[in-house]
């Protein structure tokens, strides 16, 4: 599970189909920063499909050892703000589900506090890790992208 929900509504104004999607604060912010890692480390997170390597083996089998070891560390770093990001999806889901039952309760301050701050650590840890690619790329004197991992 990616952490997307949201409410899609199609209404007919003079006929014609609109899609309206409503979603809470959290719904919108949730799916701009999953989408911006997305664009990070691969589409296909949003499927259940893991990151994707910086090099392919081809680049890799060309460069140091130390560069290979980092390229490997870098990867391993991906998968865990991937791992980050579901646990935030479920953060905030809890947070959501505890404003339905108990919009009053005193558990549901603290859920609301920690996913507060889990959305401030996944943006700065996606902003980290946007410098840190694009630093490892340029040293390598190559644009920015991403290779599927093998």
């Amino acid at each position: 599970m990616n952490g997307y929900r949201a409410v899609h509504v199609i209404v007919f104004p003079d006929g014609i189909p609109v899609e309206i999607q409503v979603r809470t604060r959290w719904q919108h912010e949730w799916a701009e920063l999953y989408e911006k890692l997305a664009d990070q480390v691969g589409r296909g997170i949003r499927y259940g499909e893991p990151p994707l390597s910086l090099f392919d083996d081809a680049e890799l089998s060309m460069m140091p050892r130390k560069v290979r070891d980092a390229a490997a560390v870098f990867n391993d770093y991906r998968r865990l703000v991937v791992q980050l990001a579901a646990t935030v999806a479920d953060l905030l889901d809890a947070a959501e589900r505890g404003m339905l039952e108990d919009p009053d309760g005193p558990e549901l301050r603290v859920v609301r506090s920690q996913a507060q701050r889990a959305i401030a650590e996944l943006r700065e840890t996606l902003r980290e890790s946007e410098k840190t690619e694009s630093d490892i790329a340029s040293a390598r004197g190559h644009g920015r992208r991403a290779r599927p991992s093998n």
